[in-house]
Formats: C-alpha cells, sequence, structure tokens
C-alpha cells in the first residue's frame, strides 16, 4: 500500500514537472513569435492574410479507395489513412473487418503498423527494429528513440488486444528507471505533451505500481 501511494506521489511530481517545463517552453516560445511578429508588422503593417490551413488543401481518403480497381489508388489510400489516424482510426478499424480481403488486409496492415507504433515520420532505423516483429518490447525503442507520440499511439492500440498489459508494463517500467533522461529528450524536442500524455496512459496500470 506504501509502494503504491509512495508511486502515485512520484507520478503526480513527474506531472507536475511537466506541465511547469512546457508552461515555460510554451511562455518562452510564444515570446519569440511575438517579438518576430512586431519586427515583421513594422516592416510590413499591410500583411494581414493569414495562411491556409495544412489540412484545408488534403484530400481525405476513405475506405472505399482501399478496394480501387488502381493499385496506385489503393497505395495512396492506404498510406494516407496511415498518416491520419486521427481522422482515419475509426474507418480503419471497421475496414479491418469488411468482406473485401483487399479492404481488409490494408486496413489490418494499418492497424499493425500502429500498434508497433510505427508511423510515416518514425526514422527509418527505428521503422527497421519495429518491423522486425510484434513483440510488446518494440516500446522500449520507440522511447529510446525520444518517439513519445509514436508510443502513445502503441499504447493505445494495444487497447483490446493479448498485448495491451505487456505494452503498457513495459512502458512504465522504462518510464520509472529512465524519466530524467525522457523528460529531457522531450523538452529538447518540444514533445514535452506526448511524454505527459504517455504518463497518464499508463499511470493508472498496476505494473506502475509496483
Amino acid at each position: 500500500m506504501h509502494r503504491v501511494r509512495g508511486m502515485d506521489v512520484a507520478v503526480t511530481v513527474a506531472r507536475t514537472m511537466l506541465i511547469m517545463a512546457f508552461i515555460a517552453a510554451t511562455a518562452d516560445g510564444i515570446t519569440h513569435v511575438a517579438r518576430g511578429q512586431e519586427s515583421s508588422d513594422s516592416a510590413n503593417p499591410s500583411t494581414d492574410t493569414a495562411a491556409p490551413s495544412p489540412t484545408e488543401s488534403t484530400t481525405e481518403a476513405s475506405a472505399g479507395e482501399l478496394a480501387e480497381k488502381n493499385y496506385s489508388a489503393r497505395q495512396q489510400a492506404t498510406l494516407e489513412m496511415w498518416r491520419r489516424r486521427d481522422l482515419s482510426r475509426a474507418e480503419v478499424q471497421s475496414a479491418a473487418r469488411n468482406s473485401d480481403p483487399e479492404v481488409a488486409s490494408r486496413a489490418q496492415w494499418i492497424l499493425r503498423q500502429w500498434r508497433r507504433g510505427a508511423l510515416p515520420d518514425t526514422p527509418p532505423d527505428v521503422s527497421r527494429l519495429l518491423g522486425r516483429s510484434d513483440d510488446p518490447s518494440a516500446i522500449e525503442e520507440l522511447l529510446g528513440a525520444g518517439q513519445f507520440s509514436a508510443a502513445v499511439v502503441a499504447v493505445e492500440e494495444s487497447a483490446g488486444t493479448a498485448d495491451r498489459d505487456a505494452v503498457r508494463m513495459r512502458a512504465a517500467v522504462s518510464l520509472q528507471h529512465r524519466f530524467p533522461i525522457y523528460a529531457i529528450q522531450a523538452l529538447r524536442m518540444g514533445s514535452l505533451p506526448d511524454l505527459l500524455k504517455l504518463v497518464d496512459l499508463v499511470a493508472d496500470s498496476k505494473e506502475m505500481a509496483l
């Protein structure tokens, strides 16, 4: 019981430290941006047109496109849905149970990538390590490489699978043993929110209380 409470305190302290560091980094960034904007405005006061959002020019792929007759179109749809997990996740999960073998196999491939924490922007050397197997220990490779957003994806996608507990346990143990190193990495890479989210995802697991 004392150990559980001690871990609760440790997790709370870790989250507080991350939040404080994030606020400090964000405030510093806002200050620099504001100063830069002031200089830009004074040099060109007539510039007031907002740049278009990156998503405004991006065409969303749908599960139906995974069955396109054209191979290139199927590949493009697969990669697009893999890349845009925040928008395509529910559709991919449904497509994985599609009666069309082509659609189902492509959706299942996307799900496997997410469960490994393999994303389109994952460094090639890390992708090669992740591609060798579906072992839950792969999340340790992600953390070691500072791929905290990918680690979040791997933990989230492990829900409902046989590897859920193993993935969470591996992540929790790594966070316990190397948290200061990960915090410094996250601060340098601007990924403190991802590390904080990962702590939240595994903080209530029984492994974090050991």
